[in-house]
């Protein structure tokens, strides 16, 4: 599905270059639950950026499904980005004064699925994170956890090719961590492709393997 060929990354600031990956070599099959981990600065979030289009390499190649991402123009990166990626993030993101239903249903605004389809694919998507109880709650009366099952739920109403989460329970307790790991291993097990950035080496170990980045680079790249 993803493959990466000498990869780099620089940002630059008045003047001054910094480099943040520095020759990145990857793969990703379909199907994969991956766990990129490393400490903070090590450029596991900036490459996480790359693989969802959120972010473009300074050089090198990445291939998304065969084909050279560096050919796609700004409408077709947007497009492939809202398909074929869901996100999870460490903050949420949710609209604070807008119910569940919506919440999830936002992707679906911005994507080519027919608007016949809308509501049945909004109620599988919070269905599969358990909170059809809570539905029609807004986001403000939920709680950390819920709000990333939520945010979750979001991501797949797309039935995109894989989620791409960002340290997701950084912001949880280990009980509600727990729940979403359980939900990611449950996603894994039905085929979905999942890439999670962490620093913790238990997050990471719930993967089925881990690739750890280090100043920019891939130190190690295991099977568990």
């Amino acid at each position: 599905m993803i493959q990466l060929v000498s990869l780099y990354k620089d940002f630059e600031n008045n003047g001054v270059t910094t480099k943040v990956l520095r020759g990145v070599n990857m793969k990703v099959e379909k199907g994969e639950f991956v766990s990129i981990m490393g400490p903070s600065g090590s450029g596991k979030s900036t490459l996480m950026h790359i693989l969802g289009f959120l972010d473009r390499p300074t050089a090198g190649k990445y291939f998304f499904l065969g084909k050279d991402t560096e050919e796609f123009h700004s409408d077709q990166l947007a497009q492939v980005r809202n398909e074929a990626f869901g996100f999870v993030f460490q903050s949420f993101f949710l609209l604070s004064k807008t119910n569940i239903i919506e919440n999830v249903r936002l992707p679906l605004y911005y994507s080519k699925k027919n608007r016949s389809e809308y509501d049945e694919r909004v109620k599988k998507a919070i269905e599969s994170v358990g909170l059809s109880h809570r539905m029609y709650h807004i986001s403000e009366q939920l709680s950390g956890g819920e709000k990333q099952r939520v945010a979750i739920a979001r991501a797949l109403v797309t039935d995109p090719k894989a989620i791409l989460a960002d340290e997701p329970t950084g912001n949880l307790d280990s009980v509600s961590g727990a729940q979403v790991l359980t939900i990611f291993e449950k996603l894994h097990k039905e085929g979905k492709t999942i890439i999670l950035v962490t620093h913790d080496i238990a997050i990471a170990k719930r993967a089925k393997r881990i690739i750890y980045v280090k100043d920019g680079n891939i130190e190690s790249d295991q099977l568990l």
